[in-house]
C-alpha cells in the first residue's frame, strides 16, 4: 500500500514500489509491514513482510564460563579457554602459589561474545601449581594448572 497525502488516504500497489529516479529517505518494518519513504515521490509505501525469524544462539551460556586449560599438565604451553554470554572486557592473569601474579594474558582487554581461547607459554616459570583468574564484568573465577619440566 502507499500514500501521497501522509497517510490520510492509501492504495493498493501491483508491483515493486515505484522508486524511478528517486531515493529512500526513511525505512522500517512494523506490524508486519515494511514502510519506504521516498523522496521525489513524496509519498509513504507499504508492502507486507515474509515471515522471518531470528534464531538464538545455541551454546552460550548466560554467565561467563572458564575452562580446565589443556593439556594439564603441561610443558611450556597450555591453552585456557572461556566463554562470554557478551562481548566484555576481560582481564586474565596466572599467579605462583603464593599468590604472586607471574604473567599477565589480558589486561582489561574487550573479547568477543562466545568462545575465546589463548595459548599461554610458561617457558619462563619454574615446574609447580600455577593459578589463573579471569574477570569478565561481574564475573571471576580461578583455576589451577600444573607445569612440569
Amino acid at each position: 500500500m502507499y500514500s501521497t497525502d501522509g497517510g490520510a488516504t492509501w492504495s493498493t500497489i501491483t508491483g515493486n514500489l515505484p522508486i524511478d529516479n528517486d531515493f529512500v529517505s526513511a525505512l522500517f518494518g512494523h506490524d508486519g509491514k515494511l514502510f519506504a519513504g521516498l523522496s521525489a515521490a513524496r509519498g509513504v509505501w507499504s508492502r507486507p513482510l515474509p515471515v522471518t525469524g531470528v534464531e538464538e544462539p545455541e551454546n552460550v551460556p548466560h554467565t561467563a564460563v572458564l575452562e580446565q586449560n589443556y593439556p594439564n599438565p603441561f610443558n611450556p604451553g597450555t591453552q585456557i579457554s572461556f566463554t562470554l554470554p557478551q562481548a566484555e572486557f576481560v582481564t586474565l592473569k596466572v599467579y605462583n602459589v603464593l599468590g604472586k601474579e607471574v604473567a599477565t594474558i589480558f589486561d582489561h582487554e574487550k573479547k568477543a561474545a562466545g568462545s575465546n581461547i589463548v595459548w599461554f607459554n610458561a617457558e619462563k616459570l619454574a615446574s609447580g601449581y600455577y593459578f589463573y583468574r579471569l574477570h569478565a564484568g561481574d564475573f571471576m573465577q580461578t583455576k589451577r594448572m600444573l607445569l612440569l619440566r
